[in-house]
């Protein structure tokens, strides 16, 4: 539930944006449906393309009840706050598989999802290999892949949200995971360049930890 694997940020209806953040490999089969509730799920903004956020979309959820259903709660943060701590302008709240409405615009969702990500994982394998060994090997991957994510499920998060809350039009968006409640707040998972952990930080290390702190 902590382990961050996609994010995808696309325009939607005129005048919004839809971001996306999915956890939960294979979900449901070999691992969970839910959201920890000792966590906080983010979409972090940096206005001027950089790499200081300056704006935040946060998600908590509550514990799950004995069908597995959860709340979620969106907070919105800028400025300082926005770079740490789980506070902000709360959007609104909802349950499991139900869209809701938020303040000022906008619309989440949060469940589980048919993993949207395709990866063929001979040519995936035989590329990282390559690269351990030095090598480029593009080739690998032909016009017929093989999908080893067909028929398996995510779980999701999506926000429609307005593009003024972004703040400009040339932003960098990243998607974070935090946990708080037991200590410090300590961030654990974060991406935002498909496959960049998965190809370059495939074991667990310390520059895989770099990575995500």
């Amino acid at each position: 539930r902590l382990n961050l694997l996609d994010v995808y940020v696309f325009p939607e209806a005129p005048g919004t944006s839809t971001l996306v953040l999915t956890v939960n490999p294979d979900s449901g089969r070999s691992s969970p449906v839910t959201f920890r509730a000792d966590a906080l799920y983010e979409f972090a903004i940096a206005t001027d393309g950089g790499t200081t956020e300056d704006r935040a979309f946060r998600m908590s959820f509550g514990e799950p009840d004995a069908g597995g259903d959860q709340q979620m709660r969106v907070r919105y943060a800028t400025g300082e706050q926005s770079r740490s701590g789980v506070e902000g302008t709360e959007l609104g709240a909802g349950r499991t598989g139900e869209a809701f409405a938020l303040d000022h615009g906008g619309s989440a969702w949060f469940g589980l999802a048919g993993d949207p990500f395709w990866g063929d994982a001979p040519a995936l394998f035989a590329f990282t290999q390559a690269l351990a060994e030095n090598q480029y090997r593009p080739q690998l991957f032909t016009a017929t892949p093989a999908n080893l994510l067909a028929g398996r499920n995510v779980t999701a998060i999506a926000l429609q949200v307005p593009d003024v809350t972004f703040g400009g039009t040339d932003v960098a968006v990243w998607a974070r995971i935090s946990l708080s409640g037991h200590g410090p707040q300590r961030q654990v998972s974060r991406a935002a360049h498909p496959l960049l952990r998965a190809l370059f930080f495939p074991q667990p290390g310390a520059d895989t930890e770099a990575l995500n702190a």
